[in-house]
C-alpha cells in the first residue's frame, strides 16, 4: 500500500513539473486577437474574414429573414486566445409557404397575391361567388394553402358576393299564398290582415312596404298584407 502511495506521488510530482515547465509557459503566452465585428456579413464573407484571422469558430444557424451572421459569442472586438473558439449565429431564411388568405378582405388579399407575383412570379386569378348570407367581398376560398410558394405558378381565390337583399315585388292582385312563400323563402315577418271585399277570396288588397323596396334576407322585416276575405 506504502509502495502504491509513493507510485501515485511519484507521477503527481512528474506530471506537476512538465506542466510547470513545458505547458503552463505555451499557455500563458498563446497570443491574444481580437474578434472581427462580421455581424451583418454573409456566410461566406464570414468565412473568410474568420479563416484569414485563424480563428477558430463554430456557426449555429437560426430562423430569420435573411442569410447573414446576426450575433457572435464572444462579441466583436472581444479580446480572446488563439485556441478560444468563437461562436457565430446565422440566420437562414426558410422556404415560405403560401399564406392562408381565406377570411382577408378583397383589398387586403390583392396586396399579398400582388407581393407573391412579384417576388415568385406567381400568376392568380379571382373568382366571384353568390353566397345567401355572411360577409361580403372577402376570401371564401382559395386554390393552395400547403404549397411552398418558390412551387407554384398560379393560385385562385374565391371572394364572397353576398346575395342578402331583394326587392319588394308588387303583390297586389296576387294570391294570399305567393306572400307566404316569398316571406318564407327570405325569412320576412308576414302579417295578413283580411277584410271584406268584392275581389276574389285570398286576393291581396293592399301591401307595405311599397313595390321596389329593398328588404334584407332573414331579417325578419315585417310584411303587412290587406286580403280579401
Amino acid at each position: 500500500m506504502k509502495r502504491i502511495m509513493l507510485i501515485i506521488i511519484f507521477l503527481i510530482t512528474v506530471f506537476g513539473f512538465v506542466f510547470y515547465f513545458a505547458i503552463y509557459p505555451s499557455l500563458k503566452n498563446e497570443a491574444t486577437i481580437a474578434v472581427p465585428d462580421i455581424t451583418g456579413k454573409s456566410e461566406e464573407e464570414a468565412k473568410e474574414i474568420l479563416d484569414g484571422s485563424k480563428i477558430v469558430y463554430e456557426i449555429i444557424y437560426q430562423s430569420g429573414d435573411d442569410n447573414k451572421v446576426v450575433k457572435t459569442i464572444p462579441e466583436a472586438n472581444s479580446l480572446i486566445k488563439e485556441s478560444q473558439k468563437v461562436i457565430v449565429y446565422i440566420s437562414i431564411k426558410e422556404e415560405e409557404r403560401v399564406a392562408d388568405l381565406t377570411g382577408l378582405s378583397y383589398s387586403d388579399a390583392i396586396k399579398r397575391l400582388e407581393k407573391y407575383k412579384e417576388e415568385y412570379g406567381i400568376n392568380y386569378n379571382v373568382i366571384y361567388k353568390e353566397i345567401d348570407s355572411g360577409i361580403d367581398n372577402i376570401v371564401i376560398f382559395q386554390s393552395d394553402t400547403s404549397s411552398y410558394l418558390k412551387d407554384i405558378k398560379s393560385l385562385d381565390i374565391t371572394i364572397s358576393e353576398v346575395n342578402d337583399k331583394i326587392y319588394m315585388p308588387n303583390l297586389v292582385g296576387q294570391n294570399y299564398h305567393t306572400a307566404v312563400t316569398l316571406c318564407n323563402d327570405n325569412g320576412l315577418d308576414l302579417e295578413a290582415i283580411f277584410i271584406s271585399s268584392i275581389l276574389n277570396k285570398n286576393t291581396i288588397i293592399y301591401q307595405e312596404p311599397e313595390p321596389n323596396t329593398i328588404l334584407y334576407k332573414n331579417s325578419m322585416t315585417k310584411i303587412t298584407i290587406y286580403v280579401a276575405k
